[in-house]
């Protein structure tokens, strides 16, 4: 046997969100946390390009410091150590530049998620306290225990 599925059959977080409270709770949480997550991923993404770019140009640089290596070893082994120097340094400048990237990266995600957080705070405050004044004006008048 099936079971039915009318509104009795929320689960108790579709409870939740259907009450006042629950909007209060659940609408600007959800929201931001969206809004947070795709600021996270275009860091990540803005991130992720730079590196990828680093790594094609450590490959290309590789392959024309091989080239010259292999070259220049028999006639001239000084230059060719200079050639694996050269790109020794610029591996370095590229792993300096990866970390680099990754601290502002990081801290981009950070700022996104304190001021997120920030904001839903101030939003959760303006709605309880609008709930608090419609709760006031709906019972305003009538006597705490019933008479």
């Amino acid at each position: 046997m099936t079971k039915s599925n009318t509104s009795t059959d929320k689960t108790p977080t579709e409870t939740v969100r259907s009450t006042p409270a629950g909007q209060l709770m659940f609408g600007p949480y959800s929201r931001h946390f969206w809004n947070a997550q795709g600021q996270l991923i275009a860091e990540a993404g803005k991130f992720s390009a730079e590196w990828f770019k680093r790594r094609q140009t450590a490959a290309f640089s590789l392959l024309d410091t091989a080239a010259q290596i292999s070259t220049l070893s028999l006639d001239n082994p000084p230059a060719a150590i200079r050639a694996m120097v050269d790109w020794q340094r610029g591996a370095m400048e590229r792993v300096s530049e990866d970390a680099t990237d990754c601290s502002r990266m990081i801290s981009e995600c950070n700022k996104s998620m304190i001021s997120t957080e920030m904001e839903v705070v101030e939003e959760f405050e303006r709605h309880s306290n609008a709930l608090a004044e419609n709760m006031a004006t709906v019972t305003k008048g009538r006597h705490a225990t019933p008479v």
